[in-house]
């Protein structure tokens, strides 16, 4: 067995429920989606995957609508920020467990929670990104 078919045979590493709602807190549920998206990947089933696609848009969208309406200050978007939290640690919990314990069983590693909030942290960055350059965009008009 050559050292390529060694790495191909080990399960990748997963990330791990806390690491997904520390994630979703940082940015949102697009972060949360991007790591459960790559859990999803590498287990669960075609169904499975359909139902979290279709939640991490809808909640995205929801999450983006909600926070352009709100004052731009801290409390008003944790009033936001925090039921969507709730709302992704619920079904986190329930779509990543018979993942996370498959996973167990094949002697299968998680990833950090560093790692998962400097995901988290780049999609952040990214998003204002795009929505400065919208909003410059949309005032030149």
């Amino acid at each position: 067995m050559t050292v390529h078919e060694q790495d191909a045979a080990a399960p990748r590493p997963l990330f791990g429920l806390g690491s997904i709602l520390l994630a979703g807190f940082i940015g949102g549920p697009p972060a949360a989606g991007v790591l459960l998206f790559n859990n999803m990947r590498h287990g669960g089933s075609k169904r499975t995957r359909f139902i979290v696609s279709t939640f991490v848009v809808v909640t995205s969208l929801a999450w983006f609508w909600c926070t352009s309406r709100v004052p731009p200050d801290l409390i008003s978007h944790l009033f936001i920020h925090v039921p969507f939290w709730i709302i992704w640690s619920v079904l986190a919990g329930l779509l990543l467990k018979p993942l996370h314990v498959a996973h167990r069983a094949e002697g299968g590693t998680f990833g950090s929670a560093g790692r998962a909030a400097w995901i988290a942290i780049q999609i952040n960055i990214g998003l204002l990104l795009v929505a400065l350059t919208v909003g410059w965009i949309l005032s030149r008009g």
